[in-house]
């Protein structure tokens, strides 16, 4: 079975729009009482004496960046 590179292309930018609609970043934040910062978009929330918020909570998952790689390297030999 050949798969055609615009197929693949195709699934890549569906992969990544997916995820861009469904990843939460936690870029918007407010404070909810006195040890809770709590996210405006998705309301997960991180306790400051549980460690709060992770420093990667605004990164975007390694496969996706990943799969961004591979588009623009199939995206660029098109």
């Amino acid at each position: 079975m050949k798969i055609s590179k615009q197929k693949v292309i195709t699934v890549l930018k569906n992969i990544i729009d997916y995820s861009n609609t469904n990843t939460c970043l936690h870029e918007e934040t407010h404070r909810g009482g006195t040890i809770w910062e709590i996210c405006d978009t998705c309301g997960m929330k991180w306790a400051d004496d549980e460690g709060g918020k992770p420093n990667d909570a605004h990164d975007v998952p390694f496969e996706i960046n990943d799969a961004c790689d591979l588009l623009q390297e199939l995206l660029v030999r098109a």
